[in-house]
């Protein structure tokens, strides 16, 4: 299981056997980078535990559990979970500011307790298979152990379809469930296995009568200390550098903390002049003083990344960006570093996307289409007039054409909107724009960019992305702020720019919200690649019993027509699916149905 994990941590591996447990993890050295093995243990030996990712306040937790009591032989973060658990019990991960997932095991209670980080920046699967418990960072360890069997769960690949991306806890794989964010995992000797959240996103506070300045340096200090936090000490710290104005922000910051290091800032320029920011991203190296590392990405650099990408994600995929996320780590690792800082969640925690712009228009309620369309928007969001990326009653059309006879017949057993999506919800007072945010935040943000974008893909290069507007502060702040700090009339993020107008350039602040994109399956098809061809053949297709023959054969058909663009991000590219599940399927040994 452990060496399926390789990638994860290749400086070391730890593994500890007993009677009730075997645990082990993989080491990606960056604090305390000559000590800090794991498994680690409390000093009577009575709780044992391993951890993914980092808590960045660890200095302070360390000061506070010393004063305590506790003695600690190492300066690595992971050491702190026994001591953190004995002094604060099962609620410890409360404390924690920082990306990780934890397991542990307190033998004394025969009690196992695992932890995914608020946001789900660090990922955490496991199965139960009998009295058994079996758990992993990705699920490929967790395909290593004997006992797990090999299925397609068809309401996973019915979300990939549907949302922007898979949901926890659902995954790929029938049986294999994935930790939601903010959720603790508990299962004793005797007891069923159960899981509760820890943490959630709360709004509340509002404080209208302070002024815009306020807000704004407030914003400016937590985001800078979040910078500071999240800085490596013992290895270098580079930069994702999109052009925009978080990672360009979070850029400034970190050269404000470190003015005379070298900085290396990562960047994707694609050969379609209507998706490149080369030209603002070549303006904030020279802001920065960085070095460029630049990878020019065009539609044979996403075919040659696609099957990386898939096994890493352990999913097919809806569009194809992965590919540049892999691209960035893999210049990453080339120059070396283990830690990047990256923008990621201010656009969900300071409304940053279109549909909060339509939300805020006086008097906007967006019209659900129908009294079916309506009750499942009460259904999924908690609120009949709140529409999230399109009207999933009518796109359910889409989907019975796609898929296979079988699986038509099928639907009303896997379809994705009327199993559970959000496995929390806001309270029913919160605004048109908070529950928006609430929504981008558990699925867009966690499984999706978080997942699929980031962690998977930093990781199969061995590097850990960090998330600056993602410390428990800056989104404590944002959730307390009112709608009008995130949105003004023509103006998304209205703090964040606040901020960035002391930071940036002016030509990055006030620039439009450039949406990431990527060549996707039209442009594949372009290549006349015997690989995409077989992939798409109808022997293939009839095989899996998973789409549709003649659905896919008119999609090709259409995607192949000279000039022709999927309308990102109204339209899906459902030919991708197709490509990436046929790779899933043959790479994961998932029979056909």
């Amino acid at each position: 299981m452990l060496d399926q994990l390789a990638h994860r941590g290749p400086d070391a591996a730890g593994i500890a056997f007993t009677d009730d447990i075997a645990i082990g993890a993989r080491r990606l050295s960056i604090v305390d980078v000559i000590h800090g093995a794991q498994p680690v243990s409390s000093e009577n030996g009575g709780v044992i535990a391993v951890m993914n990712g980092e808590i960045f306040n660890h200095h302070e937790l360390r000061r506070d559990l010393e004063a305590r009591g506790f003695k600690f032989r190492t300066k690595c973060d992971a050491e702190l979970v026994p001591a953190l658990y004995a002094a604060y019990g099962r609620d410890f991960a409360k404390h924690l500011n920082g990306q990780f997932a934890i397991a542990l095991y307190d033998f004394s209670e025969k009690l196992f307790l695992g932890w995914r980080d608020p946001f789900g920046i660090c990922p955490f699967f496991y199965t139960l298979i009998g009295d058994d418990l079996i758990f992993a960072s990705e699920v490929k360890g967790i395909l290593a152990h004997r006992k797990v069997r090999r299925r397609l769960d068809c309401t996973g690949l019915d979300q990939i379809l549907t949302f922007p991306g898979p949901i926890s806890p659902r995954t790929m794989f029938e049986g294999v469930s994935s930790l939601p964010p903010g959720s603790c995992l508990e299962m004793a000797r005797g007891r069923e296995a159960r899981t509760f959240p820890y943490w959630d996103l709360e709004f509340g506070g509002d404080e209208r009568d302070r002024s815009d300045d306020a807000w704004s340096e407030e914003l400016e200090a937590l985001l800078l200390e979040a910078v500071r936090l999240r800085k490596a000490e013992e290895v270098a710290t580079g930069l994702y550098l999109s052009g925009g104005i978080d990672s360009s922000l979070v850029g400034a910051m970190l050269r404000h903390l470190s003015p005379s290091a070298d900085l290396d800032a990562f960047s994707i320029e694609f050969e379609d002049g209507l998706i490149s920011e080369a030209k603002h991203q070549e303006m904030m190296r020279r802001s920065l003083g960085a070095r460029a590392h630049v990878t020019k990405l065009d539609p044979r650099g996403v075919w040659s990344r696609l099957e990386a990408v898939v096994r890493h994600t352990e999913t097919p995929l809806r569009e194809t960006f992965n590919a540049a996320s892999l691209a960035l780590s893999e210049m990453a690792h080339a120059s070396k570093h283990k830690v990047v800082l990256a923008g990621q969640g201010a656009d969900e925690l300071f409304a940053g996307y279109v549909g909060y712009r339509f939300d805020a228009r006086p008097g906007q309620r967006q019209p659900a289409g129908s009294n079916a369309e309506a009750e499942l928007n009460e259904a999924l969001w908690g609120d009949p007039d709140f529409s999230y990326e399109r009207r999933y009653g009518a796109f359910a059309d889409t989907k019975l054409k796609l898929y296979s006879p079988d699986l038509r017949a099928s639907f009303a057993d896997f379809d994705c909107v009327k199993a559970q999506v959000l496995t929390s919800r806001p309270p029913a007072s919160v605004s048109r724009l908070q529950r928006r945010s609430y929504v981008d935040c558990k699925l867009r943000l966690g499984d999706h960019l978080l997942s699929g974008h980031g962690d998977r893909m930093a990781m199969a290069s061995s590097v850990e992305v960090r998330y600056p507007f993602l410390d428990k502060n800056v989104a404590a702040f944002a959730a307390r702020a009112h709608d009008a700090i995130k949105l003004r009339p023509g103006k998304e993020k209205f703090v964040v720019k606040s901020v960035g107008a002391r930071w940036l350039p002016s030509e990055i602040v006030d620039r439009e919200k450039f949406g990431f994109t990527a060549p996707g399956s039209p442009a594949l098809l372009t290549l006349n690649d015997e690989r995409v061809a077989d992939l798409l053949s109808d022997d293939r297709i009839r095989r899996q019993n998973v789409f549709d023959v003649e659905e896919v054969a008119r999609l090709k058909a259409r995607y192949a027509t000279p000039g022709f663009r999927i309308a990102v991000p109204f339209e899906t590219d459902l030919l991708i699916t197709v490509i990436t599940y046929g790779m899933f399927s043959e790479m994961f040994q998932i029979p056909d149905l």
